[in-house]
């Protein structure tokens, strides 16, 4: 899961970085460095993130399988 995936989730929530931070257990500082892609993602953020989107693991996996697609189309 990366940041600009992260930011998606939390944008479909309408919830302001602020906000889903608060959510998620993060500092707006923090979340804020994930979304752009300078800090990782524990495994515990990631099952936060989930819960409060409301999505599990097997959909994640899914976006993470269609992004390897398309990138896989794009080498053709």
């Amino acid at each position: 899961m990366n940041g600009s995936i992260i930011a998606l989730l939390r944008y479909q929530t309408g919830l302001s970085q602020q906000e889903f931070a608060e959510k998620v257990g993060l500092s707006f500082s923090v979340l804020s460095k994930v979304e752009a892609g300078f800090l990782p993602v524990s495994k515990r953020t990631k099952v936060k993130i989930y819960k409060v989107c409301q999505i599990d693991e097997d959909f994640m996996e899914l976006v993470k399988k269609m992004s390897l697609y398309d990138k896989l189309l794009e080498g053709n």
